[in-house]
């Protein structure tokens, strides 16, 4: 035996113990049936120390470690006091036992393999050892046993675990190309990250780094009645010293209670939202950019975020990011074609329109040649107008030679309204003569209403009879000179 360190003693372990090992007393065969059977670790854990107490141990503890980056566990869910774990870890690394004289406390090894092991703490001296060495001998067997069936069930449930990932992981994939709503996808993104950690409240935010902002494009949450428009962009200014601003900046996870995330973020922290119980947030990088943060937090106590889980978030957030930027492609893709289609049918339909006005016109200058009266000649302008407009209410209006009389050679009226010849005024009629270009009023349009009451207030438009909801008029003008007009008006908007 040497000293080392501030009064902690290490030896290791002889093949046949120190000279003055005591062999186990009669308790052994009564708990030897149930130490066989149990199920696991914490099982071995409370059976055995019910036995080393029995033997006459005191402040019994069972330490151990399953896998190479787990740590030293116990029965208390907190782990073992910090002293007591270094203590532990002494006696492995002396490949026996330790004593450490100041607390009065005794590790031994019930059993190591590699960097996983089995062992006890209890309270006594040096003196205590050969005691306690026979004991430990006697469970090694048996944690033996039960320490593989851990590694097997820890074994089958990541292999479960990993199909269910890849599983995952095809079902966010196949999602992306699928004509499945957004709003929809998103939700199944958030049932299955809630498949693997508690996620009861989620979002997920998108970052611009061109104009440093970001949009919540999916965001649950049971405590904090704030939404976000998932279509605008929140610029970072207004995030500034918040858990996901500092997500983004640091382009690091963050993850734990308030006052552990406080102790993690680079700088001062500002409260934004409902305080939370835990928190954990993870950055999305592709290539050297952040693109996006995920975010799980709980507002109840519950277990606390694992280093597995926050892992976990940042590879199936990797997952996400590509799904939605395949999703959204998708829909600008179909936004474009959409609208392609969309003004390739105007373009379609103006072509038509414009071959039917072009052959309207030919109509009406063959009209103008072979009509035998202009009654008659009227009446076929009338009905090729009613092709493309509503012509219900239509009429054409000609100056008289000496320019002093307006007349109405023809007018259709659906309610029969006539109109007498009159001298030249201020009417709608002549207003579009008087200057010589095409005139639309929609007197549904507050503006237009505006704009015919300033004209009327300056004397230039003087409504007569009845106003209509709409009015189109064209002057007929020949080389420079306005001949008439030619008009349709509508006594209902629409």
């Amino acid at each position: 035996m040497h000293a080392v360190d501030s009064g902690i003693d290490i030896a290791p372990l002889a093949a046949d113990g120190p000279a003055r090992e005591q062999l186990p007393g009669g308790h052994l065969g009564r708990h030897l049936g149930v130490l066989l059977d149990v199920p696991d670790l914490p099982a071995f854990a409370e059976r055995a120390t019910a036995y080393l107490v029995e033997e006459g141990f005191r402040g019994v503890t069972l330490v151990w470690r399953v896998g190479t980056d787990a740590a030293v566990a116990s029965l208390d869910p907190a782990g073992p006091a910090r002293e007591d774990e270094a203590l532990a870890l002494r006696s492995r690394h002396g490949r026996g036992w330790a004593v450490d004289r100041a607390r009065g406390r005794v590790a031994a090894c019930i059993l190591v393999a590699e960097e996983e092991g089995v062992g006890v703490l209890v309270d006594g001296d040096g003196d205590l050892v050969p005691r306690l060495l026979p004991h430990c001998r006697v469970l090694a067997p048996i944690a033996g046993a039960v320490l593989e069936k851990t590694r097997l069930t820890r074994s089958m449930h990541q292999l479960e675990r990993s199909e269910q990932l890849q599983s995952a992981l095809f079902q966010i994939a196949d999602m992306a190309s699928s004509d499945m709503d957004l709003g929809d996808m998103l939700r199944e993104l958030h049932a299955i990250v809630g498949r693997f950690m508690y996620a009861e409240n989620f979002y997920i935010a998108l970052y611009d780094e061109a104009v440093d902002a970001i949009r919540f494009v999916y965001l649950v949450d049971t405590e904090d009645a704030l939404t976000r428009d998932p279509d605008a962009f929140l610029p970072m200014s207004e995030l500034e010293r918040g858990l996901t601003w500092y997500v983004i900046r640091d382009r690091k996870p963050l993850m734990g209670s308030v006052e552990d995330l406080r102790a993690q973020v680079s700088g001062p922290m500002r409260d934004i939202g409902a305080d939370c119980y835990d928190w954990l947030g993870v950055p999305v990088i592709s290539g050297d950019r952040v693109r996006a943060v995920l975010v799980v937090q709980s507002y109840v106590e519950r277990p606390r975020y694992t280093p597995a889980d926050q892992a976990l978030l940042t590879y199936v957030g990797s997952h996400i990011l590509t799904a939605l930027d395949r999703k959204f492609a998708q829909e600008e893709l179909e936004r474009r074609v959409e609208e392609r289609t969309h003004a390739l049918m105007l373009e379609m339909q103006e072509r038509q329109r414009s071959v039917r006005v072009q052959e309207a016109l030919y109509r009406v200058a063959e009209l103008s040649h072979t009509a035998t009266h202009l009654d008659e000649f009227y009446a076929a302008v009338h009905r090729i107008v009613g092709e493309f407009l509503d012509a219900r209410n239509f009429y054409i209006a000609l100056v008289s030679d000496d320019g002093a009389t307006l007349h109405f050679p023809y007018f259709r009226d659906q309610y029969g309204n006539r109109a007498e010849s009159r001298p030249l005024g201020r009417g709608v009629s002549e207003y579009a003569m008087r200057y010589g270009k095409p005139l639309l009023l929609d007197m549904t349009d507050p503006v237009t209403v505006a704009h015919v009451q300033e004209l009327h207030a300056r004397g230039e438009l003087a409504v007569i009879g009845k106003m209509a909801q709409a009015w189109l008029g064209v002057p007929l003008v020949l080389g420079e000179k306005v001949m008439g007009l030619l008009a349709v008006q509508s006594y209902t908007p629409g």
